[in-house]
């Protein structure tokens, strides 16, 4: 395996923006908030709106676009697979849902699409895809201390938080040890 394909993009990176000076319940306040009203609503324009919204506030994150491109295309293929399965396993949901039937394509066996199930399959392939900005934007500027800290006077222990902390804390050590050992694996010739 070639180290410079194992890339751990998901830690935070100080880059002094305005989001960076928010606090830590702030911006986990924001966070849940934002997470609500996007599993509470079917409404198309509410989600394009929280996506676009989101891109934004990702802009002003000051974070380099090549952070996260790979972590926006991978969450992209994702979601388009889990759309794909979702109608290959419930052709007719977006139809029972709303209740109307307008055929656009129609296939073999129960596997007719609808305009209905299309909606359906775009606005929660859409709603998946409006919280992940929030939650690039919560871990590039929310430093695991502060995080930790924010849990633990919100109510959560101590130790719970202090785990969190931890955890978040030495994911990327952990990478660079399992780098170092593949090295040396591989100049002892293990692939």
């Amino acid at each position: 395996m070639n180290a410079s394909k194992v890339k751990f993009g998901i830690n935070y990176i100080d880059t002094k923006s305005p989001l960076h000076a928010l606090n830590g319940i702030t911006k986990f306040a924001l966070f849940l908030a934002w997470v609500t009203v996007v599993l509470t609503t079917f409404d198309l324009r509410l989600i394009v709106v929280l996506i676009l919204t989101g891109l934004y506030l990702l802009k002003l994150t000051d974070v380099p676009v090549r952070v996260y491109k790979p972590l926006l295309i991978g969450t992209a293929s994702v979601l388009s697979l889990n759309a794909l399965f979702m109608y290959l396993l419930a052709p007719q949901q977006g139809t029972e849902l709303i209740g109307s039937e307008t055929l656009l394509l129609t296939l073999p066996g129960n596997y007719s699409l609808s305009q209905e199930t299309l909606f359906y399959l775009v606005t929660v392939t859409l709603k998946y895809m409006s919280m992940f900005p929030i939650a690039l934007i919560f871990v590039f500027t929310t430093h695991p201390t502060e995080f930790a800290a924010s849990l633990n006077r919100i109510g959560v222990p101590y130790k719970i938080a202090y785990a969190v902390s931890l955890t978040l804390r030495y994911l990327p050590e952990v990478k660079k040890d399992f780098i170092n050992i593949m090295h040396a694996q591989q100049a002892r010739g293990v692939e």
